[in-house]
């Protein structure tokens, strides 16, 4: 089972998978920032840092990075953490258990 409580999360871009994979991270317990160096605030996502119109944060200090498909590789290239595309989290989010 995926565990997120208490990690630091930095979700890259703002679009739908990523404002899916911000909340879904924050639902577990995760302390999470959505950064996107372009566009629009979306709203308000309970538990959610957002860090809009801004450069991205130093992808160093998370303990998890997920990139939106849309987002540019060198974005995470300085990572030394776990970086997972937004299917990736939901594959291991998944609790499968195989027939007995």
């Amino acid at each position: 089972m995926l565990e997120l409580a208490n990690q630091r999360v930095l979700v890259l871009g703002a679009g739908i998978s990523g404002r899916s994979a911000a909340a879904f991270c924050a639902q577990q317990g995760a302390q999470v920032v959505l950064a996107d160096e372009q566009g629009e605030a979306p709203e308000a996502l309970a538990g959610v840092e957002l860090r809009i119109a801004q450069p991205f944060p130093d992808p160093a200090d998370f303990d998890l990075v997920v990139p939106s498909p849309g987002c540019r590789p060198r974005a995470t290239a300085r990572a030394q953490r776990r970086v997972w595309g937004d299917i990736e989290l939901a594959w291991r989010a998944l609790a499968v258990r195989s027939p007995a």
